[in-house]
């Protein structure tokens, strides 16, 4: 299976860049998701709050893992 990468490019000068790695059971698109509907304290979603990062979601390879 192909690596793919779910990216969220800056929408300012780009001066960061942070790598979040998603769980056995999840993608990186979908992790990306949720963590994009969260917001700040202020409204903001975390891209508007820091415009100038770069957001990057690696996918691995989907395994069975047992919860609890």
């Amino acid at each position: 299976m192909e690596q793919k990468l779910h990216i969220i490019q800056p929408s300012v000068t780009h001066s960061h860049t942070v790598i979040f790695l998603h769980g056995r059971d999840s993608t990186a698109t979908e992790f990306a998701s949720e963590i994009f509907e969260s917001q700040c304290s202020d409204d903001k979603t975390l891209p508007e709050a820091l415009p100038s990062f770069k957001w990057v979601f690696p996918t691995s390879k989907l395994r069975k893992s047992t919860r609890f």
